[in-house]
C-alpha cells in the first residue's frame, strides 16, 4: 500500500467515548476486540489487509480521488460536440449539410467558395474553441487514465504518447483553422496534418488501451468496447484518407473516424464517475460490516 499512511490501532481506540470500565455484577461482553487499520483516515479490518469486498485498499484511496478528476476532466468533451452542433445551426446561407461538408468547414473563418462549395460558417470562433476544448481534455484526461489502467510504465508511455499526439492535432486544429488567408498563405497542409495526427494516433491509441486492458477483469467490458471504436475510428480514417466516401458522403465518414474519440473522451468519463459511486458504495458496505462485532 504505498503511499498510504497505516496505523494498527485497537477498536476501542477508534471511538470518540472510549469504554467506561465494567462496573460490578455487570456482565462482560463476550465480542472479541479486533485490531484494525487505519489507513488515510479511514477504518479497515487487520484480517483482510489486501482487500476488502473485492476492492484492493490503494484503488479506493488516492486513485479513487484520480479517477474521480479524470472523470470530471473527460465529461467535458459535451463541450465540443455542443459547439459542433450550434456552429452547424447557424449556417443559413447555403444550410450546413452534414454529409457532403467537412466538420472543419464550420471553422472557416470566410465566406467564400472553396472546391466548389459555399462555406460561411457565422460562428467559425466557437467552432475553433470547440477544438482548442477537445484538445486540452482529451490530453489532459489521457494522461489520467493511462495512470489508472495501464500498470507497466512502457505501456503508460506509448498508449499515453499515442494519444497525447492525438489531443494536441485536435488543439492544432483549432489554431490552423481554415482560413482564405491559411490557403494564400499555403499553410492549409498544417491544418489537415494536425487532422489526421488527431483522428490517426487517437484511434490507434485507444484500440491499443483496449487491448492492454483486456487482461484485467476490472476493465475487460471496457476493454472490449474501446478495442471495437477503435477500430471502426482506423477503418474510417483509411477511408478519409482514400477520399473514399462509400457513397454516403464524405462528412459522414469524416464524423465515422472522428466521432469514436469523442466517444471514449465522454464514455470513459461517464464509466469512471458511475465506477467510483459503486466503489465508494461497496467500500462503505464493507466498512460498515468490519464494524459489527461477531461472536467468538
Amino acid at each position: 500500500m504505498s503511499g498510504a499512511a497505516v496505523t494498527t490501532v485497537p477498536r476501542a481506540a477508534c471511538s470518540r467515548h472510549p469504554r467506561a470500565p465494567p462496573q460490578p455484577n455487570e456482565p462482560v461482553s463476550t465480542f472479541p476486540e479486533p485490531v484494525l487499520h487505519l489507513v488515510n483516515g479511514f477504518v479497515l479490518p487487520i484480517d483482510e489487509p489486501a482487500h476488502i469486498a473485492g476492492v484492493a485498499y490503494p484503488e479506493i484511496m488516492s486513485p479513487a480521488r484520480s479517477q474521480r478528476i479524470a472523470g470530471i476532466v473527460l465529461l467535458f468533451g459535451f463541450v465540443y460536440l455542443a459547439f459542433e452542433f450550434i456552429a452547424a445551426m447557424a449556417w443559413v446561407d447555403p444550410p450546413y449539410d452534414w454529409a457532403a461538408n467537412y466538420i472543419s468547414d464550420l471553422g472557416f473563418a470566410d465566406c467564400a467558395v472553396v472546391e466548389g462549395m459555399r462555406l460561411c460558417s457565422p460562428l467559425h470562433p466557437l467552432m475553433n474553441a470547440g477544438f482548442l476544448v477537445q484538445g486540452t481534455v482529451f490530453t489532459i484526461g489521457s494522461i489520467l487514465v493511462v495512470r489508472l489502467m495501464l500498470p507497466e510504465r512502457w505501456t503508460r508511455v506509448l498508449v499515453g504518447i499515442l494519444l497525447v499526439i492525438s489531443g494536441a492535432g485536435t488543439f492544432l486544429v483549432g489554431i490552423f483553422h481554415q482560413s482564405l488567408g491559411l490557403y494564400e498563405a499555403g499553410l492549409n497542409s498544417f491544418h489537415v496534418f494536425a487532422a489526421f495526427l488527431a483522428i490517426g494516433a487517437g484511434n490507434i491509441g485507444i484500440v491499443l488501451l483496449g487491448l492492454l486492458v483486456l487482461g484485467q477483469r476490472e476493465w475487460r467490458g471496457y476493454g472490449i468496447a474501446v478495442l471495437a471504436i477503435g477500430v471502426i475510428g482506423i477503418a474510417a480514417g483509411l477511408l478519409l484518407l482514400a477520399r473514399n466516401d462509400l457513397g454516403l458522403g464524405i462528412g459522414v465518414v469524416e464524423r465515422i473516424a472522428v466521432y469514436p474519440l469523442n466517444a471514449w473522451t465522454i464514455g470513459t468519463g461517464v464509466g469512471l464517475l458511475v465506477k467510483g459511486v459503486r466503489d465508494r458504495r461497496r467500500f462503505a458496505r464493507a466498512r460498515a460490516a468490519a464494524a459489527t462485532p461477531s461472536p467468538a
